[in-house]
């Protein structure tokens, strides 16, 4: 049986959304059922452990944008609000990049904890060079 800090872990890590370390958790507990030789339940949570690292890379349904209200009046034709094609899991970035991107969307996930701390989340970035 999982430990009570474990099962307090996983739940923490599934609140905020860190799959990363939901598995990292999981992988753990797997591990310390086959040390107590529960190897069918071990084997069963590493199945569906590899199941959800498979399952990390697909695009989910629930992953669909947030709808933004088009504006009325004059301001309707100022704006045109488009959702992109290409997925950030299907661009080629350099790592350093990547880490940036990371961090930005990862900081606006989190916003009302970053805004308890008397902080804002970036709100801009910049992006140069061709698409």
């Amino acid at each position: 049986m999982a430990s009570s800090d474990q099962i307090k872990a996983l739940l923490k890590s599934h609140l905020e959304g860190d799959n990363t370390r939901f598995i990292a958790v999981a992988a753990q507990v797997a591990a310390h059922e086959a040390r107590l030789g529960h190897n069918k339940l071990a084997e069963e949570l590493l199945s569906l452990i590899d199941a959800a690292k498979a399952r990390q890379f697909l695009p989910s349904k629930s992953d669909k944008p947030i709808p933004i209200t088009q504006p009325r009046g004059e301001l309707a034709g100022l704006l045109d609000v488009t959702y992109p094609k290409t997925r950030l899991s299907h661009m080629i970035l350099d790592q350093q990049v990547s880490e940036k991107l990371a961090r930005l969307i990862r900081e606006q996930r989190h916003l009302v904890k970053i805004q308890e701390h008397g902080l804002d989340p970036r709100r801009k970035i910049l992006l140069i060079g061709p698409p």
